[in-house]
Order: structure tokens, then C-alpha cells, then sequence
């Protein structure tokens, strides 16, 4: 009867090991899982990331393009009012006054800035404050990525602490 009740309470014992390692396998490929999906996020944050980057260096390499452009136009425009001045001051040794000289000076120079330089002010100031715009929405989006990847191993974190928690539990148990 003894041996009948040893027999029983092992039969009890290995199924319940079994049980338990049945669980503890679930367990296992849970957190597995988990892991894949962590591990898949932080690829696509990556990989978003770095499309960001080679976003922002191309917006940078236009900026700098258009300042280049904007820098070479300025010249240009800085020679032809040089060249004007020229001009101007030959006519005045040929026939003109003083004050009559000033007042064709002042009214080339208001002339030139408002056809040709406010224009391009304006059209440069517009890109630069459009160009810095997406580039702070590129940086929000990512610092967003960041912030849900951070919330997503956190949770992970706690979620395998606890799992650890409750499987040495039930090893203490099991011992």
C-alpha cells in the first residue's frame, strides 16, 4: 500500500513538473516574442532615424546651395551698383551739381535694392524658416520614436521582472 501511495504521489508530482514546465515553455516563447518585437522596433527607429539624417543633409547641402547662389547673386548686384556709381560720378564731372549727383545716386541705389534685393530677401527668408521648420518636425518625430521605444522596453522590462519574480517563486515552490 505504501509503494501504491508512493507511486500515486509521484505520478501527482511528475505531472504537476510537467504542468509547470509546460507553462514555463509558454512562458519562454512569450517572452521570446516579445523580444522579436523589441528588437523589430529598434530596426525601424533605426532605419527612420537614419532616413531623417540623410533628410536633414540634404535640406543642409540645398540651404547651402542657395546661399551660394544667394552670396554670388549679391556680387553680381554689388558690381552693378559699383558700376553705376561709376556712372554717376563721370556724369558729374561732365555736367551735373553736387546735390543733383546725390539725388541720382540715392535714386539708383533705392532703385537696384528694391528690384532686385528685397525680392530675394523675402523668397530666401521664406525657404530658410521652411527648411528649419521641417527640420524641428524631423526632430519631434524622432524624439516621439524615442519616447515610445523607451515606454516599449520599460514595459518589457517590467513585464520579464515580473515573469522572473513569479518563475523563482514557483521553482522555491517546486523545491
Amino acid at each position: 500500500k505504501c509503494r501504491g501511495a508512493q507511486n500515486v504521489q509521484l505520478r501527482l508530482d511528475l505531472q504537476s513538473a510537467l504542468t509547470e514546465l509546460a507553462r514555463k515553455e509558454d512562458d519562454n516563447a512569450t517572452l521570446k516574442q516579445l523580444h522579436e518585437s523589441l528588437q523589430e522596433l529598434y530596426r525601424r527607429l533605426q532605419e527612420e532615424r537614419d532616413a531623417l539624417k540623410r533628410r536633414l543633409r540634404h535640406d543642409q547641402a540645398e540651404m547651402d546651395e542657395l546661399v551660394r547662389r544667394t552670396q554670388s547673386e549679391l556680387a553680381r548686384l554689388r558690381e552693378q551698383l559699383r558700376a553705376k556709381c561709376r556712372e554717376c560720378e563721370e556724369l558729374q564731372h561732365h555736367a551735373l551739381s553736387p546735390q543733383e549727383l546725390t539725388r541720382w545716386r540715392r535714386r539708383l541705389e533705392e532703385e537696384l535694392r528694391e528690384a532686385e534685393l528685397e525680392p530675394i530677401r523675402r523668397q530666401l527668408e521664406g525657404q530658410i524658416a521652411e527648411a528649419q521648420g521641417q527640420a524641428r518636425n524631423m526632430e519631434r518625430l524622432l524624439e516621439q520614436e524615442r519616447s515610445k521605444a523607451r515606454v516599449v522596453e520599460v514595459e518589457l522590462k517590467d513585464k520579464l521582472d515580473v515573469e522572473t519574480t513569479a518563475n523563482r517563486s514557483k521553482d522555491q515552490i517546486l523545491e
